[in-house]
């Protein structure tokens, strides 16, 4: 019993190189899908936290406004502290 002559390999090769490309697209394509989906994913977790951070300046914001306020309001001075004589 013969092997497979020359021809009938180089066939069966360029087969499996075709099958192989077509493979190695379709995961090129599934990866740049999963990377939109990760870089979307991540973009909104930027937005959250930026959103986060302002608003805790604010908050930081009003209560300081709201303690100054309430200094000028009682009439409260800056005391100084004296040396005893």
């Amino acid at each position: 019993m013969a092997g497979p002559t020359l021809g009938e390999r180089v066939t069966r090769l360029e087969e499996w190189h075709t099958n192989h490309e077509t493979h190695c697209d379709e995961r090129q394509q599934a990866m740049g899908r999963e990377i939109r989906d990760l870089k979307g994913g991540v973009n909104g977790l930027t937005k959250g936290a930026w959103g986060i951070v302002l608003a805790l300046l604010a908050w930081t914001a009003a209560q300081l406004w709201d303690g100054l306020k309430a200094d000028a309001g009682s009439g409260v001075q800056n005391a100084v502290a004296s040396q005893p004589k």
